[in-house]
């Protein structure tokens, strides 16, 4: 950026430096910001006060120039225009109702994300993705649009879980986006929301699971978590097979908890598949994470 600016000291024409840039950067998209998901940015992405683009060329600018930054998040080159709003006014300016309404409901979705992750301990750390939380957030602000008991500014995913719309929408939510549970294993796993217990009938591991190089045996572990969500608090049990074999061995699987949930709540199931390979005789979890895949397979 500093040879631009000095381009700029010299010819005094800054807009065409920033034409020109924008240029450089080839074909890019236009966002406003009311297109983009709330949880990544609540201020830039609930209003059009800013103007972003896309970065798509072989050559990345970074800086500010005038009222253009040039800059770089989560790998994504952007360009985006200054807003002389300020969040103060955003905030309690009567004229951004709406957008103080979404900031709230915002608020609770994350509250009720974290609550959601937590509810199953060490799972997301078996799995490849580190975008779990942002991705969870959005799944659960779609929800809240399903409370139709709470005016704007006050629905929540809680009281839209209790439709059978929200609980339909975060059934088959995946803990790693890469690696969707049906494409791993094929098979629907039939929940027992009476007896607790996930079953999988007539699995033949070597044909029907998607199997990564050097994979000799595979692990299924089921988490069922029940959640209180006006207490803030939930408890988890797990439940587990020893690992199998990666053979044409027709399986018939039962996972059964140990021991049994007491108490009000939502209750949230989670199955993981995770692949192991054998040396020596002793079998070890693959140190790449990124084929295991876990989903929610049941929400009651």
């Amino acid at each position: 950026m500093e040879k631009i600016e000095e381009e700029k000291g010299i010819n005094g024409n800054s807009n065409l430096i920033i034409n020109t840039l924008l240029h450089i950067s080839g074909r890019y998209n236009l966002d406003r910001a009311t297109d983009m998901p709330a949880f990544q940015n609540p201020i830039l992405s609930l209003q059009i006060f800013l103007l972003m683009a896309r970065q798509n060329s072989l050559f990345k600018v970074k800086g500010t120039l005038d009222d253009v930054t040039f800059y770089e998040r989560q790998g994504v080159h952007l360009v985006k225009k200054k807003t002389r709003l300020s969040g103060d006014r955003i905030k309690n300016d009567p004229a951004f109702e709406r957008t103080q309404e979404t900031f709230r409901e915002f608020g609770t979705t994350n509250q009720v994300a974290r609550l959601v992750r937590n509810a199953f301990p060490g799972l997301i750390k078996k799995v490849g993705d580190k975008r779990v939380p942002q991705r969870l957030t959005r799944v659960l602000f779609q929800i809240r649009k399903f409370d139709v008991t709470n005016k704007r500014g006050s629905r929540t995913a809680v009281i839209g879980l209790d439709t059978d719309s929200g609980k339909e929408v975060l059934t088959g939510f995946n803990f790693n986006i890469g690696a969707p549970l049906k494409q791993i294993l094929p098979l629907n796993p039939v929940v027992d929301t009476s007896a607790n217990t996930i079953s999988i009938n007539g699995l033949n591991p070597k044909e029907m699971l998607s199997i990564p190089s050097y994979a000799s045996h595979f692990k299924l572990t089921g988490y069922w978590s029940r959640i209180d969500f006006l207490k803030d608090d939930y408890q988890s049990v797990r439940m587990s097979l020893d690992p199998i074999p990666l053979d044409e061995t027709i399986q018939n699987l039962v996972l059964s908890p140990t021991e049994s949930l007491t108490g009000d709540g939502r209750d949230l199931v989670v199955l993981l598949i995770e692949f192991m390979i054998e040396d020596a005789g002793i079998l070890y979890p693959m140190k790449d994470k990124s084929h295991n895949a876990a989903a929610i397979v049941s929400v009651s």
